[in-house]
């Protein structure tokens, strides 16, 4: 029992420094958030402080400050989230990697996760649980999120956060429909608000203590 114990320990390390680094990248964000409300509020005082001197020469100044605005306001924070959400979606990726390392070593099937077809979170939740036979929660609703979050971060990377007529990206879309909260598409652009990057940190926690949760119970069981 203590070496069956042991498989879990090292996951158990791999979801801690998952949530430790997820949390300094949320903190980095509200510290851009913080700053540009700051910068947002330094336009609004010129903005005010123009109209108080109204004259003939200062409507282009009106109209670069309300451009300014709108940059500070809609477009900054978009490149911030997405930056952001492609960072924390590689470090989930990492995680389940790290999951797929210890499992190779640790249980001696001759089969490694690079050679299974696929990529990426795909073929470690295939290797975990087809070739390890370990208890990997795919049918929790959060690892549908993933599947989905998987097809954002490609658009992302191939087509700057442009979606197409392509099936993966109608994923997309039904989730901007149910999670409006989250996530907007203005033509065929995403658009990440405020709550997405906490929403997405939860989701991928809530698969890796899942994970960790029933592998320990499977150990226990044993």
């Amino acid at each position: 029992m203590n070496n069956l114990y042991l498989l879990v320990t090292w996951p158990r390390v791999i979801c801690r420094e998952f949530k430790v680094r997820t949390d300094s990248i949320l903190a980095g964000e509200q510290l851009v958030n913080d700053a540009i409300g700051a910068r947002l509020a330094a336009i609004d005082a010129q903005l005010r402080r123009d109209l108080s001197e109204l004259n003939s020469d200062n409507a282009f100044t009106r109209t670069q400050l309300h451009n300014d605005q709108v940059q500070v306001q809609e477009e900054l924070p978009q490149v911030f989230r997405s930056a952001l959400f492609m960072q924390i979606y590689a470090l989930f990726e990492k995680m389940l990697g790290m999951f797929s390392n210890h499992f190779e070593e640790t249980i001696p099937t001759g089969i490694k996760e690079k050679d299974l077809q696929g990529s990426g979170i795909v073929r470690s939740q295939k290797f975990l649980k087809a070739v390890c036979g370990l208890p990997f929660p795919d049918q929790n609703p959060a690892w549908g999120t993933m599947r989905m979050l998987g097809k954002l971060r490609n658009a992302y990377a191939h087509r700057r956060g442009m979606l197409g007529p392509e099936p993966e990206h109608q994923v997309v879309r039904q989730f901007a429909k149910s999670h409006s909260q989250l996530i907007a598409i203005h033509g065929d652009e995403v658009s990440l608000k405020s709550g997405f990057l906490p929403y997405v940190v939860a989701e991928m926690r809530e698969v890796g203590e899942r994970f960790v949760a029933e592998l320990h119970k499977s150990l226990i069981d044993v």
